[in-house]
């Protein structure tokens, strides 16, 4: 039998008397074991704001633009309010919103906020259109409309979406999808699991997944680099690429170009009966390069947009 250091022994020990106290306080019928409460932080900024950084442990994050810079937070608890800081420093605009609270017993500190607490912060921001934003949270979805400056959005899981941006974009999740509309500038867009989507966009994109589908649209980009671990790949360039790669461990990848000459590398692990190129001119010394590779579904290579 496995013997226990003093600390482990304690904390194995508060957590079975938090559990079984939990389970104890538990009314019949469904009812709560403890009140729900709910609160609603406006706060508005008169300084300028030239940047805007968030970070939250629990909650969706909504970003907008407006000629007015306001943080809304919607609380919810049981027992520990959430812990909310709002502050301005040298025109960054500081947001951070914490929901973990550990109870201590002795040297040990025990976090029971996820089984006792329930605790979420949403956060809604309205921000200058040009204030760069660098985003984080834990599981939380983030939102963001209409920023034309750089953007770093990081949630552990949630959903990424963004729209009608203008600047560098860097986005994503641990296993949320993340999802892109009308962006003017480089995107770096990653999913741990989920699909990824942009569409109607004008500038270079890096979009990789570890499981699920990526598709992209309407597209007018000089380099594209799209690889899924395991869903299918598609995408549509309405300009000629300079360079275009579309990958999957397994699922089908269709590409759709301009009519050109292309220097095309189309293979499938399911033999050369799965590939088609079609619309394009093959010369294997083009400057311009495709390369279009799945470890076992359909390969198509088309070229059919006006060039």
């Amino acid at each position: 039998m496995t013997s226990l250091r003093p600390k482990e022994f304690l904390r194995h020990a508060v957590l079975a008397i938090v559990g079984s106290t939990a389970l104890a306080a538990a009314p019949v019928g469904g009812a709560h074991a403890s009140t729900r409460h709910h609160a609603t932080v406006i706060k508005q900024i008169t300084k300028t704001i030239r940047s805007v950084e968030v970070d939250s442990d629990s909650g969706a994050v909504t970003i907008a633009t407006g000629t007015v810079t306001t943080v809304t937070a919607d609380e919810s608890w049981n027992n520990h309010r959430p812990a909310l800081d709002i502050n301005v420093r040298h025109g960054v605009l500081t947001i951070r919103s914490r929901c973990d609270a550990p109870a201590s017993f002795g040297h040990v500190n025990v976090d029971i906020t996820s089984a006792l607490n329930n605790c979420a912060d949403r956060l809604t921001l309205v921000v200058p259109e040009d204030a760069a934003i660098t985003a984080h949270t834990d599981g939380g979805r983030i939102t963001s409309h209409g920023i034309h400056a750089a953007q770093q959005l990081r949630s552990g899981g949630g959903r990424v979406k963004v729209a009608r941006a203008v600047g560098h974009l860097d986005a994503s999740t641990g296993g949320g999808g993340v999802v892109t509309r009308s962006v003017r500038g480089k995107q770096i867009l990653h999913s741990g699991g989920g699909g990824i989507i942009a569409r109607a966009a004008q500038g270079d994109i890096h979009a990789t997944t570890g499981g699920s589908g990526i598709q992209i649209y309407d597209f007018m980009a000089r380099s594209i680099y799209a690889h899924a671990g395991g869903g299918a790949v598609t995408v549509i360039d309405r300009a000629k690429p300079q360079r275009l790669v579309a990958t999957t461990g397994g699922g089908a990848v269709a590409v759709d170009v301009p009519s050109g000459v292309y220097a095309v590398t189309a293979t499938s692990g399911s033999g050369r009966k799965h590939v088609s190129v079609s619309g394009v001119t093959v010369d294997q010394q083009a400057a311009r390069t495709i390369t279009a590779h799945s470890g076992g579904g359909a390969v198509t290579v088309m070229g059919s947009t006006p060039g």
